[in-house]
């Protein structure tokens, strides 16, 4: 294994990290600034709107730009809602210990789910158009030895 081959591959799990991480961090800015309060009474419904229906889709495929590998666009945008929602129900109870399962289904919108597919499907069309263009996985070009 060569240096540049070592060097790739702690570049590569940076990435993923990165990914994830931005992710979940992303989930729980989004989850903060949509919370009541934070962006005034009257502009509740328009700011939520567009935290899911926008941003939220927007952070899936700037995680799948930034590592296009399949298995971490799915931890990243799951990790990437699971914050999100996290963040609400806090907001709701913040008693994790008193959650029950009709609270947890409760506090998932069926808006919520449907942006979440539609996050993945956009990022994983992004992360197939990245690794089509070659981005990643890219054979070097130079004179190979026959």
């Amino acid at each position: 294994m060569t240096l540049s081959m070592r060097t790739d591959r702690v570049i590569s799990r940076a990435r993923h990290a990165i990914a994830i991480a931005g992710g979940v961090g992303y989930g729980l800015a989004g989850g903060v600034v949509s919370l009541p309060g934070f962006l005034g009474a009257n502009s509740m419904t328009l700011g939520m709107f567009l935290i899911v229906s926008v941003a939220l889709p927007a952070g899936s495929v700037f995680a799948a730009v930034v590592c296009p590998r399949k298995r971490v666009v799915l931890a990243s945008v799951v990790s990437l809602f699971a914050a999100f929602w996290l963040t609400r129900a806090m907001y709701q109870e913040p008693r994790v210990w008193a959650w029950t399962g009709t609270n947890i289904i409760n506090w998932t919108h069926p808006v919520l789910l449907a942006s979440l597919v539609v996050s993945l499907g956009l990022a994983m069309v992004a992360a197939a158009a990245c690794n089509a263009a070659g981005r990643v996985g890219a054979q070097a070009s130079g004179p190979t030895s026959s």
